[in-house]
Order: C-alpha cells, then sequence, then structure tokens
C-alpha cells in the first residue's frame, strides 16, 4: 500500500492487527457525513479508519497530510492528484486555478469552493479520508480551504487528526452534524491491550 499524499479505492488491514469490533460499531451506526478520529499520537486512529474501511467493501480516497500541505497550493494540487487517481475524477478547475494564482493562501475559501464544484459527481457511497490532518491544521489559510471544500460539497469526510478542526464545533458534534470519537474513546480497554501484547507476541514468534 502507497503512503504520502496518495489515494486508494480500497483500504487492506495487515493481519496482525488488532480488530476493535467496539468502535467499528460506533463508526457502523454514525450517521454523520463528517467522521473524526481525533487523539494524540499512538491511539491508533489511522489503523482504526482502515479497518472500518476495510469492512463491508468500503471504498475511499486515501489522502495523508505532510507538513507540506500547510501550503494552500500544495494541499490544493495534491488532493487533486489524488482523486484523479483514486477515482478518475478529474479536478481540472483547481489546477487551472492554482496555475494562475500568485498567492493561493489569500484566496484559500475560493479555491476551495472550486475544487467542491470540481466534486459535484463524487459517488456517494466513496469516503474522502483526510489523514493525519494536523499537517494541514499547522496553516489557517490550509483549514480554510479543507472548510470551504467540506461545507460546500457533499462528499463524505473520514479525518484523522491530533486535535479537532477548527471548522467542526462542539456544537457540530452534538447536534449530529459532525461524529467524534476523541482520546477516551480511542483508548485501548484491558481486552484490546491484552489482544495487542498476543498479537505483538506472536508475530515475533512468526518472525
Amino acid at each position: 500500500m502507497k503512503e504520502g499524499n496518495t489515494s486508494e479505492r480500497s483500504t487492506a488491514v495487515p493481519p496482525h492487527i488488532v480488530e476493535r469490533p467496539r468502535l467499528t460499531q460506533l463508526l457502523d451506526e454514525a450517521n454523520a457525513r463528517i467522521v473524526l478520529l481525533v487523539a494524540p499520537a499512538g491511539y491508533g486512529k489511522t489503523t482504526l479508519a482502515r479497518q472500518w474501511l476495510a469492512s463491508d467493501s468500503r471504498t475511499a480516497v486515501w489522502f495523508r497530510a505532510t507538513t507540506s500541505s500547510a501550503d494552500v497550493a500544495v494541499l490544493g494540487s495534491g488532493l487533486a492528484r489524488a482523486i484523479d487517481s483514486g477515482l478518475g475524477l478529474r479536478c481540472g478547475r483547481i489546477l487551472q486555478r492554482l496555475r494562475g494564482s500568485s498567492s493561493p493562501s489569500t484566496e484559500a475559501w475560493t479555491l476551495g469552493t472550486i475544487l467542491a464544484d470540481d466534486l459535484r459527481d463524487w459517488p456517494s457511497d466513496t469516503w474522502l479520508v483526510l489523514d493525519d490532518y494536523q499537517g494541514v491544521a499547522a496553516s489557517e489559510a490550509a483549514e480554510l480551504f479543507v472548510q470551504a471544500v467540506v461545507e460546500q460539497s457533499s462528499v463524505r469526510v473520514l479525518l484523522t487528526a491530533r486535535q479537532r478542526p477548527t471548522w467542526a464545533s462542539m456544537r457540530d458534534v452534538l447536534y449530529g452534524s459532525v461524529f467524534e470519537l476523541g482520546q477516551s474513546a480511542l483508548a485501548m480497554t484491558h481486552g484490546e491491550a491484552e489482544a495487542a501484547l498476543r498479537t505483538s507476541s506472536n508475530s515475533h514468534h512468526l518472525s
């Protein structure tokens, strides 16, 4: 599986990963278009996202943010390429606008709206995964760009981050427009921790 700013239509899970059905069931029951997995590093956010998307043959376009994703031009073009690669959905307008923009950060909202328009044919059963979103959150302009994409399109978004995005409020969570699994929910139970230790021990014996 490719990493970095990449896309994929299916999400494989390594066989030695511990299943966490209590969490995947919560995700199954969520009706929100925007799903957040928010906790510090080490809480298995990306792994959980992969596990859930792999179940029931869900499809997804996967974009892993890096430190360079704080640059609106890099973020916009990276998302466009990931979507084209994963879905074959061309995002020509955003790429054209980026090429002609002298200061993408100052027109972040407009650029995000343009990308949202490029996504009008996005399949309703496909998720856009924004993994390691803290790379985006380092920049107010980059977050504004993503906010425009999310608010101006109907795309389902699954986001993993160390902190909740600025554009997703607790009110959004309380009223159900955003579903969030936070640090307390993502922390392993004693049973999950024991299973992880057994799996780790078995994998060492097999290697």
